[in-house]
């Protein structure tokens, strides 16, 4: 029997153990042991070199930098009168801005940590006591920068405040926005996080489940601490329009004018104000969805005003903040256009068309009453090259409102009920009364209806004296008598006309009105221009009203003041259908815009010396409707005075169209006041004064007139 007391050491000598240890386990358990602490000791070592070696860099993160690109913007060009004025032009401003955190108040606490930090050497960035001092820095630099712009700037401290403020409230209404949509995606709609989660829990295999539940972090919800905006992280606009003075001073000194930068932006302005407003145009900016609105001139030409845009490159860090900038491609500038409008002409009519829109109702020397009228227009062309010298639209507005206007001056304008922003020259279609007669006689000549040389007599009516009756007939009870083409012109007499539409019908009418360009745009370098309305031939053996009413310039007839401008000129050159126009040139083009026009066939020399003897008749003859309100001692004029009915109570359209010299044509113009009465009392006055401006400018002569009275 063993003795259970028995030290088995004893039996270690003799080579045998009678207590074995197995080895086996042993080996396992460190294993385990190398296989757990292994990875932990790898993930020390890496903390203490993050700690040790990286910390200040992955605070700071100087060493990410990211790029952008921003265009540059591009001078656009002048458009500029033959005399030299600029009537628009870009103007170059200096745009000061600020990155947010430069602004923000108080300031974010991280971006103060971060700026310190960065601001250190690598040596003094994980010592507390250097990092609050930096941070103490950086504030007093916060303070010192808005010391510094209101000095440079002349600006109070409140206005910056005000600024500073401004700016402040709308990226924080951007950063609550963006809260509100995170902190709720749709209604009862779940986080994408928790959607995710719930579908492999409810349908994936179980080593899915397990899967998603360990790799996929809680949803803990949104922090807005660490929620960062792009707003947070860009320039914003403190200054527009900053004085170069000002402008120098910031960028010379950057550790002044920290987080600022400065960039040279442009702005339209037009130095005339609301000369030719209607023809220059304006443009309005793209705001909410809106797209930019061009008119006038700066929409025909667009093309060759506009500059072609630069491109920069940005490189920014991570706070968002321009380390170093490099231009792609260098703006290019737009190019002059030089229209042919004569300055000096083109403000005597705007002054001419306000006097008359300022002008009450009253009664003229003769007792007629004189209504006063709600707009107008005056339109003036060189009669061989179709040259625009004038287009004035009345009621007016200033450019400058598109540039730099108070609330009150949009406010006043918006308000007028005159539509001031309408360009009456070219798109107000109006029926254009007895200047149509023009035509009419043309028509009526060059069918055979009439001899120019036959008289017709005027009863004052044409068949009763209760319609389609004269002017004289209305008024007095008697006709024009005996007259012939000419005479029917001077006198404007209805009749005459009535009874040629209706023995030639309305085909040769409205034929003859096509070819002097009714019913169509005459093609003027400006857009929406109205084509006015030419009604299709009346049908039937006999001519129905309408055409009677057509042969005087109504019916359904309307034209523009710029097609009755061009009617006159074509009288005035010989039968040529001139194309109007503003350009006499752009750079881009390299030509000029001079258009000689197409003779009109059938349109005989004969013809025209009749209508031209008619037309000098109006005005320079007693008798004539022209003669009391239009004759001028300074300078011949030969035209056709139109009163054009528009029913409702209303008063009529008053219009005068003509040309000048009446010998030695140099220039058609056309005036015409709207709701303004009879045209040779109202339109008459204002077309003479007109005439004497144009002739004072040397445009269409001034000698006097032998034996003409003033």
């Amino acid at each position: 029997m063993q003795n259970p007391l028995r030290n088995p050491l004893s039996e270690v000598g003799a080579g045998r153990s009678s207590w074995t240890i197995d080895s086996a386990p042993v080996v396992r358990l460190v294993v385990l042991f190398a296989l757990m602490v292994g990875p932990l000791a790898v993930i020390a070592v890496r903390l203490v070199h993050v700690q040790a070696g990286l910390g200040e860099d992955y605070l700071v993160e100087v060493s990410r930098t990211e790029t952008r690109e921003e265009p540059i913007p591009a001078r656009d060009a002048r458009i500029l009168a033959e005399d030299g004025t600029i009537l628009a032009a870009d103007r170059e401003l200096f745009a000061l801005k600020l990155h947010y955190r430069w602004i923000e108040e108080p300031p974010h606490p991280l971006w103060l940590k971060r700026t310190a930090i960065a601001r250190l050497p690598k040596s003094q960035r994980k010592r507390k006591p250097a990092v609050e001092a930096e941070i103490a820095r950086v504030l007093r630099d916060r303070d010192a920068l808005w010391t510094s712009l209101a000095r440079v700037t002349n600006e109070p401290d409140r206005e910056l405040l005000r600024r500073r403020r401004d700016i402040q409230r709308r990226v924080e209404r951007v950063r609550d926005n963006v809260l509100a949509r995170q902190a709720s995606p749709g209604e009862g709609a779940p986080s994408v996080a928790a959607s995710a989660r719930a579908t492999v829990t409810e349908k994936g295999p179980w080593w899915e489940r397990v899967i998603e539940t360990l790799t996929t972090p809680p949803d803990r919800g949104l922090d807005a601490n660490d929620l960062v905006i792009e707003e947070e992280q860009a320039y914003h606009t403190l200054f527009d329009d900053l004085s170069p003075e000002a402008a120098v001073a910031i960028e010379s000194r950057p550790d002044l004018f920290p987080g600022s930068r400065i960039e040279l932006t442009t702005r339209r302005t037009y130095p005339e104000g609301s000369l030719a407003a209607h023809l220059i145009g304006y443009r309005t900016a793209a705001a909410d969805g809106i797209k930019e609105t061009v008119t006038g001139l700066e929409q025909a030409y667009a093309s060759t005003l506009r500059g072609v845009p630069g491109l920069r490159q940005l490189t920014v860090d991570r706070r968002g903040e321009i380390v170093a900038t490099k231009v792609i491609r260098e703006p290019r500038p737009g190019q002059d256009v030089i229209i042919g409008l004569d300055i000096r002409a083109q403000r005597t009519a705007e002054e001419l068309l306000a006097t008359a829109l300022e002008t009450p109702a009253h009664v003229d020397a003769a007792g007629k009453p004189v209504p006063q009228p709600i707009g107008g227009a005056i339109v003036a062309i060189e009669i061989e090259s179709g040259q625009l010298l004038a287009a004035a639209s009345a009621p007016t507005f200033s450019l400058g409102l598109f540039s730099d206007a108070s609330p009150g001056d949009w406010e006043r304008t918006l308000a007028d009920k005159r539509m001031p922003f309408f360009p009456r020259a070219t798109q107000m279609a109006l029926p254009p009364g007895s200047v149509f007669k023009v035509v009419s006689a043309v028509a009526a000549v060059e069918s055979g209806t009439v001899r120019p040389d036959e008289p017709f007599a005027c009863r004052g009516y044409l068949d009763k004296p209760t319609q389609h009756r004269c002017l004289t007939f209305r008024n007095y009870g008697v006709g024009h008598g005996e007259v012939d083409l000419a005479e029917a012109l001077a006198k404007s007499c209805n009749v005459y006309f009535f009874d040629a539409a209706r023995r030639g019908g309305p085909l040769s009418l409205v034929t003859w009105a096509r070819r002097f360009g009714f019913g169509q745009p005459t093609g003027i370098d400006l857009g929406g221009e109205s084509s006015g309305h030419l009604p299709k031939p009346m049908g039937g053996a006999r001519p129905s009203g309408d055409t009677l009413g057509l042969a005087i310039g109504q019916a359904d007839l309307t034209a523009t003041p710029l097609q009755i401008a061009r009617m006159m000129a074509v009288i005035a050159n010989g039968g040529r259908l001139v194309t109007p126009h503003l350009a006499v040139s752009s750079q881009s083009a390299g030509h000029s815009n001079r258009d000689d026009g197409a003779r009109l066939d059938g349109l005989r020399p004969a013809t025209l010396e009749w209508i031209r003897e008619g037309l000098r008749r109006v005005v320079a003859e007693p008798g004539g409707t022209g003669y009391k309100t239009v004759r001028s001692p300074r300078v011949s004029i030969a035209g056709k005075t139109g009163t054009a009915e528009i029913g409702g109570g209303r008063p009529d359209h008053a219009w005068f169209a003509g040309y000048a010299p009446a010998d030695h044509p140099r220039v058609a113009f056309v005036v015409v006041l709207e709701q303004a009465g009879s045209g040779g009392v109202a339109a008459g006055p204002v077309a003479r004064q007109f005439v004497e401006a144009l002739a004072e400018a040397g445009l269409v002569g001034s000698e006097p007139l032998v034996g003409q009275a003033p």
